[in-house]
């Protein structure tokens, strides 16, 4: 099955992403996301994100892909709990540090690029972290990626960008 992720950097482009067909958005919030000078949403945004994202059927999955210094990750953890109040579906982390509380907040835990996962190693790591899915280092070749389905038995998912996801059925491990 592939699935449609889009990004949304606004409420415009939210709806325009979810009329155009597809399956998941992500999104930035304040202070969090990579894409600094783009518009982001705001902690108080997110439940209306939500609503509107459920109107189609789809998912939302807020982007934390910045460094995570102390500061930052206390404030991320100290906000889980609003977060997941919103009704969001998960998270993706570039910062596996976090993994636990966000599952523990009842949210998928999806890994960004930016952590580079490369190996089998990772992923049953990661796995046993909680985390859902993993999106694989970019510069990993085609034979590299089929050594890890090999290893791990996994699903592979295709998203929009080409880029491969993995997703841990329940027989994994």
């Amino acid at each position: 099955m592939v699935e449609l992720l889009s990004p949304a950097g606004n409420f415009i482009s939210l709806r325009a992403v979810l009329e155009n067909g597809a399956d998941a958005t992500y999104f930035g919030l304040d202070d969090f996301n990579m894409r600094a000078n783009a518009k982001n949403f705001s902690l108080n945004d997110l439940s209306e994100v939500s609503k509107i994202a459920k109107q189609y059927s789809a998912k939302t999955y807020l982007c934390s892909n910045v460094i995570l210094n102390e500061d930052r990750a206390v404030e991320l953890k100290n906000n889980l709990e609003e977060i997941a109040a919103s009704e969001i579906d998960g998270i993706i982390l570039s910062d596996i540090g976090l993994i636990e509380d966000v599952v523990d907040n009842g949210l998928e835990a999806h890994i960004s690029v930016q952590e580079n996962t490369s190996n089998s190693f990772m992923l049953k790591t990661l796995k046993k972290l909680g985390a859902k899915r993993a999106i694989l280092s970019r510069e990993l070749s085609l034979e590299d990626i089929k050594k890890q389905l090999k290893n791990l038995r996994l699903k592979q998912k295709c998203s929009y960008m080409v880029q491969c996801v993995w997703q841990y059925p329940a027989d994994v491990f």
